[in-house]
């Protein structure tokens, strides 16, 4: 139960990271503003999310070319 609660804070917080920000986030970008926060955020967390994210419509992947 502790784990489902623990997901769902760090899930919550991503998505509401998203909502707030003007700039289309990089991964790295939504974890290194998160990390200070929730201090046992990793980056497959984060890739996890964005990708459930993205199957659900909740979000769009902007693709860049070189990072750009």
């Amino acid at each position: 139960m502790e784990t489902t609660k623990k997901n769902f804070r760090k899930r919550t917080a991503i998505l509401s990271f998203l909502r707030q920000t003007d700039e289309h986030p990089s991964a790295e970008m939504v974890f290194n503003h998160l990390k200070q926060e929730i201090p046992d955020l990793s980056m497959a967390t984060v890739y996890r999310n964005l990708t459930k994210f993205r199957q659900e419509g909740l979000i769009q992947c902007v693709a860049t070319v070189k990072g750009v």
